[in-house]
C-alpha cells in the first residue's frame, strides 16, 4: 500500500508501534511512504526502520496519513495504433494492471487482454516496441506509476482491431432503445450500420436488467449473425443450396461450399433467421438462375427450418437432400436453453464482445420459454390444412409479436385448435383474462416461431442422406434415427453415423469419409 503524510509539519517514526516508544526519526508533510505491515493504526515502514501512526485520534491529533493507492483513478485509455483516446477507465488505484487490461477488453474496442502489455513509456506502440517498458500484470496501478487523470497506454502484439464505429443521432437512439429491450428494427439498423458490438452490449445490459425481449432479440439474431445474407456463386446447372446451422457464417460453411463448387455446382449459401425468413427465401429463389437439378445441404435444425420455409414458396423439384446433425423434433426446456445459450454466446464471440460476470449469469439464467400473460391473445394460421408452425402466434396487447404457443407434452410441442379449445373453451382469439391464463398453465410461449418438421420429408419424398454422430451431445443419434423411422418413406433415407465428432463438426473431423459419402450420394442421384 501507499500512504501520504497529511499532518503538518511532520509525524514521528517510532521504534515500536506504541506512542510511548522511542522516536527514531520523522517524516515531513506530503511525504510518501510504503508500509509493509499494518497493526491497527500503525504502519511499519522498513525504509524508515520504524513505525508511523496513521490516525492520531487516540492522542488528539486526528488523521496523520491517508492511503492514496486505493483511491479511484481516471485513466485515459490510448489506442496503441494511432494514439487516440478510446475512453476513460475508472478503477481503484490498488486494482492490478491485469484487471485494467481485462476492463479495456470488456469495453469492446476489439483488444484482447492477453495481447496487451501496459507501459508508462509514451512512445510504446507496435512501431516502437523497443522503448516499451512493460509493467508486470500483478502490479497495482498506483504502485506501477499510473496517476489520476493520466494515460493508460499499452503495447499491443495482436492485429489492429477494426475502427470503432461512432454512432450518429439515429444510431444512438436505436442503441438506447436496445438498452431498454429494443425492437427487431433496431437490430436491423445495427447490422446495416456495422455497429453490432454496440447493439449486442446494449441488449446484454437489458438482459441483465431482466428484459425477456432483449433475450428474444439476441436469440433471433444469433441464429443468423448476418441476418438475411445470401451468398451466391453461379456456375450453371446443377445448384446446391447450403443452409447453415444456427450461428453459422459464410466463412464457416466455406468447406462444404468448395466441395460442391469443385464438382461444378452453382452454390447458394444462407443461414435462416427467424424474423427474416420470408425475405431470405425470396432472395434464394431469385438466385436460382437455371432450370437444372437442385440439391439442399442443410445443417442442424436451423438448416431444416430454412428448408421448410423454402419449400413453402418454391415449387420446383428437388433432386436430393443432405441433412447434417438433424433433426430434433422434441422441444423441451433444457434443449431450448442449450440452443439459445450456445447461439447467443457464439454471436458475442464472433463480434468480440466479452461477457462480464453479470452478463454471463444472465445468459445462464435466460429461459426461452415463459407462461402466457394476461392481455395476450392467439392468432391462428389461415391455412389449417398445411401445418407450417407448431402452434398459433401469441400477440401482445398492441398486436405485437410475442412468440408461439406450444405444449411440451404434445408430439413435437404442437398445439392444435382442439387442444386450446379443450383448455379454454374457445380459440383464445380475444385478450386472455387472469382466469384464462391459469387455464393455460400447461402451455408455454416460445418467443420465436418454428415450423413443425415432422412431415417435411414425407411431403418432399426425395432421396435423403442423413449425416450424424453418436457423440453429438446436442442432437443425439437416437433422435435422428427415430425421426428417420417415423417421418421418412421406405427407401428414402440413407444414414451415416460418425463417431467422436460433435454437432455439425463431422465435415471437419471426418473429412475423408464425409466427402466419400457425399460423392457416393450425389452419384446415386444421376444428375
Amino acid at each position: 500500500s501507499v500512504w501520504r503524510v497529511t499532518h503538518k509539519p511532520r509525524v514521528a517514526v517510532r521504534k515500536e508501534p506504541l506512542t510511548s516508544s522511542a522516536i527514531v526519526g520523522v517524516v515531513h508533510f506530503d511525504s510518501i511512504v510504503e508500509p509493509v505491515e499494518v497493526q491497527g493504526a500503525w504502519l511499519r515502514v522498513p525504509a524508515l526502520n520504524g513505525w508511523i501512526l496513521s490516525d492520531g485520534g487516540s492522542v488528539g491529533l486526528g488523521q496523520l496519513l491517508e492511503r492514496i493507492d486505493n483511491k479511484l483513478l481516471h485513466l485515459n485509455v490510448r489506442n496503441p495504433f494511432d494514439g487516440s483516446n478510446l475512453c476513460v477507465l475508472k478503477l481503484p488505484g490498488d486494482a492490478t494492471v491485469c484487471e485494467a487490461c481485462s476492463e479495456v477488453a470488456r469495453l469492446n474496442f476489439g483488444f484482447s487482454s492477453q495481447e496487451m502489455f501496459p507501459t508508462l513509456s509514451p512512445d510504446a506502440s507496435p512501431t516502437h516496441p523497443c522503448v516499451a517498458q512493460v509493467i508486470p500484470a500483478n502490479k497495482g496501478l498506483y504502485e506501477a506509476g499510473f496517476r489520476d487523470g493520466g494515460d493508460f497506454s499499452f503495447f499491443y502484439i495482436g492485429d489492429e482491431p477494426k475502427k470503432t464505429i461512432k454512432l450518429g443521432p439515429a444510431e444512438e437512439k436505436a442503441r438506447l432503445s436496445l438498452q431498454a429491450g429494443g425492437s427487431w428494427e433496431d437490430v436491423q439498423l445495427a447490422v446495416a450500420g456495422n455497429w453490432e458490438k454496440h447493439a449486442i452490449v446494449a441488449l446484454l445490459e437489458a438482459l441483465v436488467g431482466g428484459s425477456r425481449l432483449a433475450g428474444m432479440l439476441l436469440w433471433a439474431w444469433s441464429f443468423s449473425p448476418q441476418l438475411r445474407h445470401v451468398a451466391c456463386e453461379v456456375a450453371g446447372a446443377p445448384t446446391v443450396l447450403i443452409f447453415g446451422w444456427g450461428g453459422s457464417t459464410s466463412k464457416q460453411l466455406e468447406g462444404p461450399r468448395l466441395w460442391w463448387r469443385e464438382r461444378g455446382f452453382s452454390t447458394i449459401v444462407s443461414t435462416g433467421c427467424p424474423f427474416e425468413m420470408e425475405a431470405q427465401v425470396s432472395a434464394i429463389i431469385s438466385a436460382i438462375r437455371n432450370d437444372g437439378p437442385v440439391v439442399v445441404h442443410a445443417f442442424s435444425n436451423t438448416g431444416m427450418y430454412l428448408l421448410h420455409a423454402f419449400r413453402q414458396q418454391w415449387q420446383g423439384q428437388l433432386a436430393g437432400l443432405v441433412i447434417d446433425s438433424a433433426p430434433e423434433t422434441k422441444l423441451d426446456a433444457p434443449f431450448l436453453r442449450q440452443v439459445a445459450n450456445g447461439c447467443i454466446r457464439a454471436l458475442c464471440s464472433s463480434h468480440e464482445v466479452a461477457l462480464d460476470d453479470s452478463a454471463d449469469q444472465a445468459l445462464g439464467n435466460f429461459k426461452p420459454l415463459w407462461p402466457a400473460q394476461e392481455g395476450e391473445k392467439l392468432l391462428w394460421p389461415e391455412t389449417a390444412s398445411i401445418c407450417t408452425s407448431l402452434g398459433p402466434t401469441v400477440l401482445g396487447p398492441t398486436d405485437e409479436f410475442r412468440g408461439m404457443l406450444v405444449k411440451l407434452d404434445e408430439r413435437c410441442g404442437r398445439v392444435s385448435q382442439g387442444v386450446v379449445k379443450a383448455a379454454l373453451g374457445s380459440l383464445g382469439e380475444r385478450p386472455f383474462t387472469a382466469s384464462e391464463v391459469q387455464q393455460l398453465s400447461g402451455f408455454q410461449v416460445l418467443p420465436l416461431s418454428f415450423p413443425d418438421l415432422s412431415e417435411t420429408l414425407l411431403r418432399l419424398d426425395v432421396p435423403t442422406l442423413f449425416l450424424f454422430s453418436s457423440s453429438d451431445t446436442l442432437i443425439n443419434s437416437h433422435a435422428i434415427k427415430q425421426y428417420v423411422n417415423e417421418f421418412t418413406r421406405h427407401g428414402q433415407a440413407t444414414c451415416v453415423c460418425f463417431d467422436k465428432s460433435q454437432h455439425v463438426q463431422h465435415f471437419q473431423k471426418h473429412a475423408e469419409r464425409y466427402c466419400t459419402e457425399l460423392a457416393r450420394f450425389v452419384e446415386s442421384l444421376s444428375l
